[in-house]
């Protein structure tokens, strides 16, 4: 009995510092109550880049805080910073004016100390985004976040603005996925603008485009996506293997251990026969490495290998439910 009470216990203590880990790394920004204004202006190059400049506005309902931008679009290759300002002074990306800025390639992350005299001061970042179109012949597609979901921080207004490549007939798949923007139409592409966009609220730009086969070619993103899509049945057969096996495992332990009806003669059994008590045991331990194993091969296919995909999770996620039900038959064999 206390050996199973101990390995509960370090079972508890393996999940618990992996939640605290992930939860840690998926933590939402502090809020900072309400931005004045959010400009976004996204240009879409001939070769499907997009050259994006956003304006970040603090006004007197802005609390002072640290203001984070993270850029990490699912549907773009690599990402270039260009230039970093504030109140139109360029700082150098590191330490100048307070700004630090982290880009690593597919992910960056630009911070900004808010001050505390309540005034207007402005945020404005220039990046280069490449291979950011979907191609689908014979189109290409543009899905962009504009403005993230939970973000930390209400905007009062928006404007949204996309220019199209030169001579870019004007499709009707261009325009703002979220309803409530005023949309006006431009010689080279759209102007959006918004009042009261809340810190649940996201906004997503699209664009619809004709291929130009010449400069325009499918991104490493997509390649990806197509693989992931294509190998889910093998992830899906690896879950169902996990469970194959362990259902497999306690039929063989039934027949070879046939466990005990509930009454006195269980447990005499369980007093006679050590071995019952060694299998309820062995299925407890076997379900706790397990777990640790799952939990730690998922965490690291998330973290280091996200080219993978989230289907590949299926795996884990079939060694844990095979835990579960070691942990619901290990009972049987000690009453």
């Amino acid at each position: 009995m206390n050996s199973d009470r101990r390995v509960v216990r370090r079972a508890a203590v393996v999940i618990g510092a992996l939640t605290v880990m992930m939860s840690a790394a998926c933590r939402k920004p502090a809020p900072i109550g309400t931005l004045d204004r959010v400009d976004v202006a996204v240009q879409i190059g001939p070769d499907g880049s997009l050259d994006v400049g956003e304006d970040f506005t603090t006004g007197p309902q802005t609390a002072a805080g640290v203001f984070a931008r993270t850029i990490a679009p699912r549907e773009a290759d690599n990402l270039q910073m260009l230039s970093v300002a504030v109140d139109g002074v360029f700082a150098n990306g590191s330490s100048d004016r307070g700004v630090t800025v982290d880009a690593p390639g597919r992910r960056m992350t630009v911070r900004w100390p808010i001050p505390a005299d309540g005034g207007s001061h402005t945020l404005s970042i220039r990046y280069r985004a490449f291979t950011a179109l979907r191609i689908d012949e014979p189109r290409a597609f543009l899905s962009w976040p504009a403005i993230e979901a939970n973000r930390g921080y209400d905007v009062a207004h928006g404007k949204l603005t996309l220019t199209l490549p030169p001579k870019a007939p004007f499709y009707r798949g261009t325009g703002i996925a979220q309803a409530g923007w005023t949309v006006e139409r431009t010689t080279d592409g759209l102007v959006a603008t918004r009042d009261a966009i809340a810190d649940r609220e996201s906004v997503t730009m699209l664009a619809e485009l004709d291929l130009n086969r010449d400069t325009m070619t499918e991104g490493q993103w997509q390649i990806d996506e197509d693989r992931q899509w294509n190998l889910l049945p093998a992830y899906a057969c690896g879950a169902l293997f996990m469970l194959v096996i362990g259902i497999g495992t306690l039929v063989m332990l039934k027949i070879q251990y046939p466990p005990s009806k509930r009454g006195a003669d269980a447990a005499a059994r369980a007093a006679i026969d050590p071995e019952y008590l060694v299998v309820a045991r062995g299925l407890r331990v076997t379900a706790l490495v397990g777990t640790i194993v799952a939990i730690a091969c998922s965490a690291f296919v998330y973290f280091a290998l996200p080219r993978l995909g989230p289907w590949i999770q299926l795996i884990p996620g079939g060694m844990i439910a095979t835990a579960i039900l070691f942990v619901i038959a290990a009972p049987r064999w000690k009453r």
